[in-house]
């Protein structure tokens, strides 16, 4: 794996007819935004995408999937810490275990290029982890809705997308 991205969900309101939480017309906009950012920095690279089962992360998956031409994405229950979800994996989030990022990125690494769809604290804490197991300086700057933080493995790289 040459390059990680972790992405923040777009913008979202709870939809009464589902009830569920999606993303919003400008959640949309910024997606579609960060998409393009995307396919600028990663070009024709292998890609593996992967998702929060949240719906609002799932949206923004089908976006960014769809932009970038790839045939699927996975979802991954632990990157999103409901109430719903298993303690053992509401926990991991929750207490910032991160040594089971391993879990996450090694069965992946045979794209030059993960992108994770995810949320606030695991977009963040993902990128942290990552930083400093491969030695990136620079502090972690916030993701806003639809933002992206883009880590170059390669030539120790840190920048903010949108």
């Amino acid at each position: 794996m040459k390059k990680l991205i972790s992405c923040r969900h777009g913008d979202f309101n709870f939809d009464p007819t589902t009830g569920e939480y999606r993303i919003n017309r400008d959640g949309r906009t910024q997606i579609e935004r960060l998409a393009q950012a995307i396919k600028r920095r990663i070009g024709d690279s292998s890609t593996t995408l992967i998702s929060s089962k949240a719906p609002r992360a799932i949206d923004s998956a089908e976006i960014i999937r769809d932009y970038l031409g790839l045939p699927k994405f996975e979802v991954i229950a632990y990157l999103w810490a409901a109430n719903d979800t298993p303690k053992d994996i509401y926990h991991y989030w929750k207490d910032r275990d991160l040594t089971k990022l391993a879990n996450l990125i090694e069965p992946r690494s045979d794209s030059d290029c993960l992108i994770v769809v995810s949320h606030h604290g695991p977009a963040e804490d993902i990128v942290r982890e990552v930083k400093r197991l491969n030695g990136i300086a620079g502090k972690i700057r916030e993701l806003d809705y639809g933002g992206a933080a883009c880590l170059d493995l390669e030539l120790k790289e840190y920048m903010l997308l949108q």
